[in-house]
């Protein structure tokens, strides 16, 4: 063993062997810094794979990746349905799908360029060849329209699944470029023979009769259950005491015009339209409208708040914001009033309940208050006596609570003698211009006086005063 004699170091050995075992030696120190370098050449490749990210593993290694990639193969199939191409991109994540559209994109791309091929040698065939030719192209537009579609459905599961703007802007560039750019290099004869055979094909003016006969009865469908619901919805809340007739009002609608809202977005849902984008712009839009109708939100708030606390009703005599009269109207955003010489006064809500509300039909009964002036010479307790007779002979005056007479204050001119008859609500008006007149017939003819306001003045004479 010549490599084990280099390093074994013995007093025998002469010098003229010592050239032979040094060029053996220098040999075996090469051999063995190359196997070192080797070793140490291998050994990141070997940390790296042994630390390796579960998803980076071959597709040997992870069944999951096995089939996800099986799915975006099938998926990618040129002869895959739309149908079955949506399911199969159900389980697929964005990044996978995103692979789809790409595939599909590159499908649609060959597409075109045989058309494009056919259509540029045109103009050097002969007759026959041009039938040929242009039978030809009427199959690849067939499939281009099958294509197209499975492009889009690829496109819009991406953008469900959390493809951003940026990512699927190229994508939809390219389609809306492509369908507007073939129309100006097909020549017209091809684009009559497309259009009468999209006509009467199944997937083309057939398909598109039957979404818009779809289209219209979904639209009555909804029509009627928003109908329905209005209906249901008012008869559940009229049959609920003690709610505002303006809530009552409203509320019905508000469902109506909201089923309305909710059917449509599910029939364009339905129909392939992608409303992510039109319900971010409104949410934009909203936060716009917000700052540039705040008194408007403010009328709408307080319009809830009327008719959700019921301060009052249709048909209550109101005094608020320094008007008077019977509440003729409300809506969620105004309450309207009509006054007591019919004028109607139209209130902003946020108004109305900003300020303080006097609601004079809240009960079912109110105590008329009259004030009653005799003079001092008269009898107070006949004076009394005459309005408590009134009292008891009307008719629409309650006898519980029982009314109230009294001499309430002795004024400059007259004694003040309150009386104070409860009625119901709606005959209070009533009562009170009927007993004001029997009042002062009856003190007339018991010869009980009505004192009018007077003065006592006395005139000094200073000259006599001097004299």
């Amino acid at each position: 063993m010549e490599t084990f004699r280099i390093f074994h170091h013995t007093r025998s050995v002469g010098r003229r062997n010592t050239p032979a075992r040094s060029f053996d030696a220098s040999i075996a120190v090469h051999i063995f810094a190359l196997l070192l370098s080797l070793l140490l050449v291998s050994m990141p490749f070997s940390v790296a794979s042994q630390t390796q990210d579960p998803s980076t593993l071959s597709v040997e290694e992870s069944p999951e990746i096995v089939r996800n990639q099986t799915y975006i193969k099938a998926a990618t199939d040129p002869d895959v349905s739309n149908a079955d191409l949506r399911k199969m991109l159900t389980p697929l994540t964005a990044a996978e799908i995103s692979q789809v559209t790409l595939g599909w994109q590159k499908i649609l791309q060959e597409n075109v360029q045989r058309a494009v091929d056919i259509q540029r040698s045109l103009k050097d065939l002969d007759s026959n060849e041009t039938q040929i030719a242009r039978a030809q192209l009427i199959e690849l537009n067939d499939e281009r329209t099958r294509i197209q579609r499975n492009y889009s459905s690829s496109l819009q599961a991406w953008t469900k699944k959390g493809g951003s703007a940026e990512e699927t802007k190229p994508y939809r560039d390219y389609l809306s470029a492509l369908v507007s750019e073939l129309i100006y290099v097909t020549d017209n004869w091809t684009l009559v023979e497309t259009a009468f055979r999209w006509m009467f094909s199944s997937s083309g003016g057939l398909d598109f009769i039957k979404k818009i006969g779809i289209v219209l009865v979904s639209i009555w469908a909804i029509r009627f259950s928003a109908r329905l619901l209005r209906r249901m919805t008012k008869k559940a809340l009229d049959r609920r005491r003690g709610l505002s007739a303006a809530l009552k009002k409203s509320a019905p609608q508000a469902v109506y015009w909201g089923t309305f809202a909710a059917g449509l977005m599910l029939l364009l849902s339905g129909l392939g339209f992608y409303l992510a984008p039109i319900l971010t712009i409104f949410g934009g839009l909203s936060i716009v409208v917000a700052f540039a109708m705040q008194e408007t939100l403010g009328n709408l708030a307080a319009g809830l708040m009327i008719m959700l606390f019921k301060p009052f009703d249709f048909g209550d005599f109101v005094e608020v914001s320094g008007v008077s009269g019977e509440v003729y109207g409300m809506s969620i955003i105004s309450t309207t009033i009509r006054t007591f010489d019919n004028k109607f006064i139209i209130v902003p809500n946020s108004t109305v309940w900003g300020d303080v509300i006097t609601n004079v039909n809240a009960a079912e009964t109110r105590r008329v208050d009259m004030v009653f002036r005799i003079g001092y010479e008269d009898d107070v307790d006949k004076a009394k006596s005459i309005l408590m007779e009134l009292c008891a002979k009307h008719e629409k005056v309650l006898k519980t609570p029982a009314p109230a007479v009294f001499m309430a204050a002795i004024d400059e001119s007259s004694v003040n003698l309150n009386c104070r008859p409860w009625v119901a609500t709606a005959d209070y008006w009533s009562v009170y211009w009927d007993l004001i007149d029997k009042g002062k017939k009856a003190f007339d003819a018991e010869g009980v006086s009505t004192p009018l306001p007077q003065k006592q003045v006395h005139i000094v004479d200073k000259s006599q005063q001097a004299s």
